[in-house]
Formats: C-alpha cells, sequence, structure tokens
C-alpha cells in the first residue's frame, strides 16, 4: 500500500498565513501595551525610551521563541486554549533568556572592570577594595534576582513536563526542583542533580541512566558555585574590615583579581546555562514523547 500525498490547496495556505500574521501582530501589539502599561503605572508616562528600547529587544525574541514554541501552530489554530498556553511559555522562555544575557554581560563587564582596576592599583600601590566592591557586587546581585526568579519558574515546568509525560523512578518533584535553587546549603548541590536528571531524562534516558554526570551541567554548576562563593566571601571581607576592628590585609589588586575572576566564571556560567535550556527544551520538543512540552 503507497502513502498518498496531499497537496495543500493555495487558498487555503494563504488563509492559514494570513491568520498567522495575525496572531503576531496581536501577540505584538498585546506585549507592547503590556511595556505602555507597565510603564505608566511605575513610572508615569507611557513613553519612556529605555523601556521602550527594552521592548525593541524583547519583541523580536519573543516572536522567534513563539515560532519554535508551535505558539502559532496548527494545533494552537485548532485550541485556542493550546495556543495561550504556548504563547506564555514562549514569553516566560524569551524573558528568561534576555535576563540570563543581561547577567552575562553586567558579569563580564564587571569582571573587565575589577582586571582594570587591579593593574591601576598595582601600578600605583593604593587599593580601593572596600570602596569598590559593594557596588559592583551591588550591581552583580540586580542582575541576578530576576534571572533566578525566571530560572525557577522555567525550572518547575521543565521538570513538571516530565512528570506529565509518566516517566519511571523521577527522583525530583517540581516543586524541590524550584525551591532548591532558593534554600540555603541546598542550593549548593540540589539545582546540580535536578538539572541533570532533567538533561538525561529529557534526552529520552533511562530511570538508571538520570543521574549519570553531564558535562555540560558540570561545567556550568562548577563556575557558577566557584564564582558565587568567591564573590562573596571578597563581599563578607568588606563587611569585616567595615563593622569590626579586624582587618584582612592583602597586596594592591589581588582581590580586585579575585573579583574579576569570580566575575568571569560567574559570566561562564550564564553563558553556559542559555546553552543547557535551549538544549532541554529542543529536547522536549523533540526526543521525549512529552505531548504539550512547555504549554
Amino acid at each position: 500500500m503507497t502513502a498518498q500525498s496531499f497537496t495543500v490547496p493555495a487558498s487555503l495556505e494563504r488563509t492559514r498565513l494570513r491568520i498567522y500574521a495575525i496572531q503576531l501582530l496581536l501577540d505584538g501589539i498585546m506585549l507592547l501595551a503590556g511595556f505602555a502599561l507597565s510603564t505608566w503605572l511605575y513610572l508615569g508616562s507611557p513613553t519612556e525610551d529605555t523601556v521602550w528600547g527594552s521592548a525593541q529587544l524583547a519583541l523580536p525574541l519573543f516572536w522567534t521563541v513563539a515560532l519554535l514554541n508551535r505558539t502559532y501552530s496548527v494545533q494552537a489554530l485548532i485550541a485556542p486554549e493550546f495556543g495561550v498556553q504556548r504563547a506564555a511559555l514562549a514569553l516566560l522562555l524569551a524573558s528568561l533568556l534576555v535576563l540570563l544575557a543581561l547577567f552575562l554581560l553586567v558579569t563580564l563587564l564587571v569582571a573587565i572592570g575589577t582586571a582594570y582596576m587591579a593593574v591601576q592599583e598595582i601600578q600605583i600601590g593604593y587599593s580601593s577594595f572596600l570602596i569598590t566592591v559593594p557596588v559592583y557586587s551591588f550591581y552583580i546581585a540586580l542582575a541576578f534576582l530576576p534571572a533566578a526568579i525566571a530560572l525557577t519558574f522555567w525550572v518547575w515546568r521543565a521538570h513538571a513536563n516530565l512528570h506529565a509525560d509518566g516517566l519511571d523512578d523521577l527522583r525530583t518533584s517540581p516543586a524541590w526542583a524550584a525551591l532548591g535553587l532558593w534554600v540555603p546549603i541546598a542550593n549548593l548541590f540540589m539545582p546540580k542533580g535536578a538539572m541533570r536528571e532533567l538533561w538525561n531524562r529529557s534526552h529520552g534516558e533511562e530511570a538508571w541512566f538520570g543521574q549519570q554526570s553531564v558535562d555540560a551541567v558540570n561545567s556550568w554548576w562548577t563556575c557558577y558555585v566557584v564564582g558565587i562563593v568567591l564573590i562573596s566571601l571578597l563581599t563578607g571581607i568588606v563587611v569585616v574590615d567595615r563593622i569590626t576592628p579586624f582587618m584582612f590585609l592583602t597586596p594592591p589588586g589581588t582581590n580586585m583579581l579575585g573579583m574579576a575572576f569570580s566575575s568571569s566564571l560567574l559570566a561562564l556560567s550564564a553563558w553556559l546555562l542559555i546553552r543547557i535550556i535551549s538544549r532541554i527544551t529542543r529536547a522536549q520538543e523533540t526526543v521525549t514523547t512529552v505531548g504539550d512540552t512547555f504549554a
């Protein structure tokens, strides 16, 4: 028995493309309206230049993620609820990628700035570490928190997809995978195990292989933990020097070089995490049998 090919009539194909174009425009208008409303509520004006600069970056990225995420698929046209869910998750993924890219940029700039200041300190023999580190740490924290919140939602949803697919012997629940990013002490080891299981099971591995080592995850987590621990120690030195009679004496440039190294590791961890998120999202779309992945 031979399979017969089916050709979509040109008129039907044109109608479908018109519907997709209308959907793209409506989503774009709604996203821009959200920017305008937020700007008006928080800044008193819907035409703030900096906010619209962000919108120009967010909108094309959202459309790209939405297209890859099947937001405008035939199934989305037939089942509006499916399309709405896809659009919401596309917005979440686009936001996460933007925030991680912003965190990468901030940490990279801090690394470059502190490396330059370390050279200056070595040349003049004077350290400005106690003044500059709190400022740099604040910038990193400001970029880190939104990205961490968005990552929490993504991790929860990605693990929920595996449970919804009925996979056996999953060791990490969606709730614990998300909370593990925030619980002190536990957040030094739980996220690595949760991401490792997420990677392996999303790529179709059996339960017994779920906790096997993954080079990409190991590299990401090593860079992140070493970077965050080192920057915490450097910030702690500033706190001790300022509020206690004790003082840590180090040669000029030493602490700044440590700050540059830790910021570089955090920037590298952000880049690796972007790659991991993209690979897992693609795997859950194409490898696993999750019917409504990220929907």
